[in-house]
């Protein structure tokens, strides 16, 4: 990094996930503990293809974070992204929640006619749709319903502290106890703006990439049902994983850069994509 490169990334909070390759520029959203974390893996397989690069939540954003919408969280990443000075064309990515935020980023970025080439959604379901109805997104369901009980009765009896569980229904149960003190109040103000967020339409193209193994796989649409929001056009490619295995599984992730490093080196990823589909 040059120092010239130094002083933006200082000043945006933008930064090298890793030494990269000079063709697109894929940015990372920082996940419901503001970490980056989960893309390591895969900024790795893509270096010699696509510059990777992180977006950080700067200090002032996290002190405020209790009282701001996920919309308004993903206007402020977006002064820091427009602000940075990337080598190639911009993709916006995120995994489970970060792919929300990637979302809105590039809404946000759109509304100041700096939208980026697309946004890269890794196994997140659109909130604005219909959970599935086959059997495994029953069984989640359920199994939603079961921690919810047996929160309320192990707070009724005094063995959990009140505010150590998020649990809203439909989202991920958070036990904060599983997390260090510094991320907890990152994770509540994120959690919550999570679970109030309802996405708008965006006017640019979405790739999504559906672990096959979750349990909505089966029984929603292929798409994830970004298809209705993205103007641009939304296409998929699934990878043999569950939701966790999409950014952590060695063989996912193999699949997951090889796609990524076509799609994204495109012109017009949206439309490459359909001549993809049949090399993969």
């Amino acid at each position: 990094m040059t120092a010239a490169s130094a002083r933006n990334a200082d000043r945006t909070g933008v930064f090298p996930l890793i030494k990269s390759g000079a063709g697109a520029s894929l940015v990372f959203l920082p996940d419901i503990g503001g970490n980056l974390l989960y893309a390591k893996k895969l900024a790795g397989a893509l270096q010699s293809d696509v510059a990777s690069y992180g977006a950080r939540l700067p200090p002032k954003l996290v002190r405020d974070l209790h009282s701001l919408s996920l919309p308004e969280i993903a206007d402020r990443l977006a002064d820091q992204i427009e602000a940075y000075d990337f080598p190639g064309v911009t993709h916006l990515c995120g995994h489970s929640f970060a792919g929300l935020l990637a979302f809105e980023t590039a809404r946000a970025m759109a509304r100041r006619e700096a939208t980026p080439t697309s946004v890269v959604l890794l196994d997140i379901p659109s909130p604005h749709r219909k959970t599935g109805f086959g059997l495994a997104a029953a069984e989640q369901r359920l199994k939603y319903a079961a921690y919810g009980l047996k929160d309320r009765f192990d707070l009724w009896r005094g063995a959990l502290e009140p505010g150590r569980i998020l649990h809203e229904f439909g989202f991920v149960r958070m036990d904060l106890r599983r997390h260090p003190e510094s991320y907890r109040e990152i994770i509540r103000g994120l959690y919550r703006a999570m679970a109030d967020y309802a996405p708008a339409s965006y006017d640019g193209p979405v790739l999504v990439v559906r672990a096959t193994s979750a349990p909505d796989a089966a029984s929603g649409p292929a798409d994830l049902g970004w298809g209705e929001l993205a103007a641009g056009g939304a296409r998929t490619f699934d990878v043999a994983a569950d939701h966790l295995g999409i950014v952590h599984d060695d063989a996912a992730i193999a699949e997951t850069a090889a796609f990524l490093s076509c799609a994204l080196n495109a012109r017009a990823p949206v439309e490459a994509l359909a001549a993809l589909e049949e090399a993969f």
